[in-house]
């Protein structure tokens, strides 16, 4: 409780000061006192209000105290922007900086106390670096950049404004900090770790370690981090971002880079933005170790003439609520989001999420807006899976295909939402749907027990709806690893909509499913069985089975251009009528088909059993081959083919109808 308590007198009373200044008028002179050069060498004096200091390359500097008044002026005189100086605080006093910090070189500020960069104060330096946590005189010369402290160590606020030239970086390490003000770098780099033992390789903030970073250990932002054609990163125990963070492209070059990275929770608040546009997308990567991620706010990372580039919401659990908005859109082609892992969760770089929830008004887009390929967006979580909003990887208006998505969640999923996945001059994408089991039905995604984001899922939620589906523009892919079954008729009318389900058990299909134009296909590991009189049609597109067997006798095939086609590995295959503009059929066991018609040929092979079939019409060529005996109830009319009544083989031969047995 010590360290909170200490945390808790040091942020009140460096906002209290500041407020008393701004309402109470200028404060009395204030200056840094009781400078000791340790290191190097530095000429000290005072003219009027400013203090200037003259120092060597590397220089260090005790003060007993280091504050700078609201009308007062700091300035460093270096030899060059690479020149640095280090300046530590031993008397135990905060550092409120109320004006003026100035320099053409590197400035370090060292105070254990805490640091606060006042409203209306100005930090104007070639980079800035901020520390309430210590560091060795020789780790300094020597270039190691190690800081040490722990929970007592102060904080660091900023109300002012921290400016840099370009290329130029600003760091600010304490167990808390807290912008409301404005941080830029353009060009450069912006960096905020809150911990208590931290390690850099270099001031280009590459390598950064922790030794020790608590929960409670924060980074608040409620203004701006600015760094455009740069990069911005926050490390942090916990994180809540509310304001703007940016590395925007400074002319015509690709976005930078933003990381907000936490050990717990991430937030980005309803209102906050999180921009890394340019003319190609650059990269946005929000990641929870341990907790909640969480974003209720705008994130883009978007290409004015090129691609676009990649969003990353990962933790243990990731929610996107209210109005969130993710985009990783492209003039030249979508760019790729990842929330909650990535495809099939199969990438051991990405962190896989346990939870993730998508919310009702939440968007995420990767579309291509000229001329290119809509991107990727995979929504993923090893367990449970929720998902109500809308998605959006689109191709070009003036060409391309369209992208690929897969919401998914390993245990169980609850798609309720919408997909677009079109392209108005090209191929449209697919969206894959894979979770443990798979439900088709009326009530899909609608279930009394959800009542927020991230309760514990109940077993018995249905999946999807058959509106669902046919509300999604690209073709359907259903996935699931264990059983899955259609209870509700599904109806795709999209004009080259097709639907793909592979059952990893069992697939059972007690409705009608119908296409337009797509094609169907229909794959189990073990059994496809189907009741209720069920039907598989399309207008003109093919239809495959695959699976060890098929039971199927009610089921019934009709495609009027497409091709039929089914296969059993192991065991025979029932079906009822089929119909096509070809058929081909090969069980490992028996066979038993009703009437089979198809406008071009037909091919039916029983390896392991006996073959029944009600009739054949075709206008091709017709092999019905046994090994262990051939029944045909009806007649073979082979209308396509020559007539050749002189010649039978167990039936009437007409045609190219052969048989065998």
């Amino acid at each position: 409780m010590a360290s909170k308590s200490k945390h808790d007198r040091l942020r009140p009373r460096a906002i209290a000061l500041a407020v008393a200044m701004i309402f109470n008028g200028p404060a009395l002179a204030v200056l840094p006192t009781g400078a000791q050069v340790v290191s190097g060498s530095a000429q000290i004096g005072t003219v009027g209000n400013t203090m200037s200091v003259t120092n060597t390359p590397n220089a260090i500097i005790n003060w007993k105290t280091f504050s700078i008044g609201q009308n007062e002026a700091v300035k460093f005189l270096q030899q060059s922007a690479s020149s640095t100086v280090l300046n530590r605080v031993v008397g135990g006093q905060l550092s409120e900086i109320m004006g003026r910090l100035t320099s053409n070189g590197k400035v370090f500020l060292i105070n254990p106390a805490g640091i606060l960069v006042g409203a209306g104060a100005v930090v104007d330096t070639a980079s800035f670096l901020a520390s309430t946590l210590q560091m060795l005189d020789q780790d300094f010369l020597a270039g190691k950049l190690k800081f040490q402290g722990d929970a007592d160590s102060g904080a660091i606020v900023n109300q002012g404004w921290i400016r840099t030239g370009y290329g130029g970086h600003v760091v600010l390490m304490a167990p808390h900090i807290e912008n409301s003000g404005i941080i830029e770098a353009p060009g450069g780099k912006i960096l905020l770790a809150a911990g208590q033992k931290i390690m850099l390789t270099s001031l280009d903030l590459e390598g950064l370690s922790f030794e020790v970073q608590a929960p409670s250990d924060s980074v608040l932002n409620l203004g701006q981090l600015l760094a455009d054609g740069g990069v911005v990163k926050v490390f942090a125990g916990t994180l809540k971002h509310s304001g703007d963070i940016r590395a925007n492209a400074l002319t015509r070059d690709a976005g930078g880079e933003i990381v907000l990275a936490a050990q717990g929770n991430v937030e980005l608040a309803a209102g906050s933005t999180t921009t890394a546009n340019g003319a190609s997308g650059g990269t946005i990567q929000i990641e929870s170790q341990t907790g909640t991620a969480r974003v209720a706010g705008n994130v883009s990372a978007t290409g004015s003439s090129g691609v676009g580039g990649g969003i990353d919401v990962l933790g243990e659990k990731v929610v996107l609520a209210g109005n969130a908005s993710l985009d990783a859109s492209g003039a030249a082609g979508g760019g790729a989001i990842r929330v909650g892992g990535d495809w099939h969760g199969a990438n051991p770089l990405v962190q896989n999420a346990q939870f993730t929830f998508v919310g009702s008004a939440v968007d995420l887009k990767a579309d291509a807006g000229d001329q290119g390929d809509g991107g990727k967006v995979v929504v993923w979580s090893d367990g449970d899976t929720r998902y109500f909003g809308s998605l959006s990887a689109q191709g070009g208006a003036n060409g391309g295909n369209g992208g690929n998505a897969e919401v998914s969640g390993k245990g169980s999923l609850v798609f309720s939402g919408g997909a677009n996945l079109g392209a108005p001059k090209g191929k449209a994408g697919n969206l894959l749907l894979d979770p443990l089991d798979l439900y088709v039905d009326s009530a899909g995604g609608l279930n009394p027990f959800i009542i927020d984001e991230i309760t514990d899922f109940p077993d018995s939620a249905v999946t999807v709806s058959p509106a669902t589906l046919a509300a999604i523009v690209g073709d359907v892919t259903l996935y699931a690893s264990h059983d899955m079954r259609f209870n509700s008729a599904v109806a795709l009318t999209g004009a080259s909509q097709g639907l793909t389900a592979n059952a990893g058990n069992d697939l059972q299909i007690g409705a009608n499913i119908s296409t337009v134009g797509g094609a169907v296909s229909l794959a189990a590991g073990h059994d496809l069985t189907a009741f209720a009189g069920s039907s598989i049609t399309s207008s003109l597109g093919n239809v495959t089975l695959s699976a060890q067997s098929i039971s199927a006798n009610p089921l019934s095939i009709s495609t009027v251009a497409g091709s039929v086609s089914a296969r059993t590995s192991t065991g025979g295959l029932a079906l009822g009528a089929v119909g096509g503009g070809s058929v081909v059929m090969t069980s490992a066991g028996g066979m038993t088909v009703g009437t089979v018609t198809s406008a071009g040929g037909v091919s039916l092979t029983s390896l392991g059993g006996s073959q029944t079939v009600s009739g054949v019409s075709a206008s091709g060529a017709v092999a019905l081959n046994s090994a262990a005996g051939l029944s045909v109830a009806g007649a073979i009319d082979t209308g396509g083919g020559q007539p050749d009544p002189g010649r039978t083989i167990g039936h009437q031969r007409r045609g190219d109808y052969h048989a065998r047995w």
